[in-house]
């Protein structure tokens, strides 16, 4: 050892770079080489593994329009009855009087991947003595609709396409099938005519009563109409000087699958993009005559399940 390192110290200067050099790029090769073999094997594990997408929903207007464009106007409960030609329906225990409208009715849509099931939770005050129901929906061009006859109620909602998408290109993309309509897009001029898409209650629907959903109320009091005081720390904290009108009932349905059974059913694999209509009515009772303008607030809020 000790006459290597006399030779070495004796060494040229310009032989002594190169031998240390020569050191440096063995080491470095000698390193590279598991290296590349642990790269290529991950790289057959990506091959050989799927990778999930991240869950995704979106909660938006009729046909996955901005929510912007959900449109609920103040609701007149002395507004007529109209038919789908907007011809006035008479009542029927007094043919000489207009009939009043008893709801109205409103789209909603939730569009979202790689999740199997889904909740809608319906938070409202109670100001006004509204109730609400989600239905099923269908949504329909003008060449797939039955309108009702003449003097018959509209059973449909009727929405402008004033925007377009707002659920993302990789689902958009995906999203490629008729019963989608994404061939159906916003005007590109505002002096343009939108596209009228129309919104159907799916009545066939299993797990539905004629398309409705069943209602569960978390905080409804034994009047049927007000909220308890469940839920009312989550919802005002320790504000406590409030009107019991004021004070939100909270109503969830729950186990609403990504695909129905008449779009190729719903099951734990096939997670893929999705996109759902549902209608919320607003109800009252046929004889309300509420002149006092009170406002309400409703909060609509999606949540995957599984």
């Amino acid at each position: 050892m000790s006459k290597l390192k006399e030779r070495f110290k004796n060494t040229p200067t310009k032989n002594k770079i190169r031998f240390v050099a020569a050191v440096l790029v063995t080491c470095t090769t000698i390193a590279y080489v598991p290296t590349l073999a642990w790269f290529s094997n991950q790289r057959q594990i990506v091959k050989l593994q799927r990778v999930e997408s991240p869950n995704v929903l979106y909660l938006t207007a009729a046909h996955r329009q901005d929510s912007k464009f959900l449109e609920v106007t103040g609701i007149d409960t002395d507004e007529g009855k109209v038919d789908s030609y907007l011809n006035p329906i008479m009542a029927t225990d007094d043919p000489s009087v207009q009939a009043k409208i008893d709801h109205k009715d409103y789209a909603i849509c939730v569009t979202g991947d790689s999740i199997s099931q889904f909740m809608i939770q319906i938070a409202y005050t109670t100001n006004n003595p509204f109730t609400y129901e989600l239905y099923a929906a269908d949504e329909k061009t003008d060449s797939e609709m039955v309108f009702p006859e003449a003097g018959e109620e509209p059973d449909f909602v009727a929405v402008g396409v004033k925007g377009n998408s707002v659920v993302g290109d990789i689902i958009e993309n995906e999203l490629k099938d008729a019963e989608y309509h994404t061939d159906v897009t916003a005007p590109e001029d505002d002096d343009d005519e939108p596209a009228i898409l129309y919104y159907k209650i799916n009545s066939s629907l299993s797990g539905t009563t004629n398309g409705k959903y069943p209602i569960s109320y978390l905080n409804l009091s034994d009047n049927g109409r007000t909220a308890n005081n469940a839920y009312l720390d989550e919802s005002y904290g320790s504000y406590s000087n409030m009107d019991d009108h004021a004070k939100p009932v909270y109503a969830q349905i729950t186990g609403l699958d990504a695909f129905t059974s008449n779009s190729g059913g719903n099951n734990a694999n096939n997670k893929k993009p999705f996109s759902r209509h549902f209608i919320l009515r607003v109800k009252w009772d046929d004889t309300l005559n509420n002149k006092s303008k009170e406002t309400d607030i409703v909060y609509i809020t999606v949540k995957a399940t599984s």
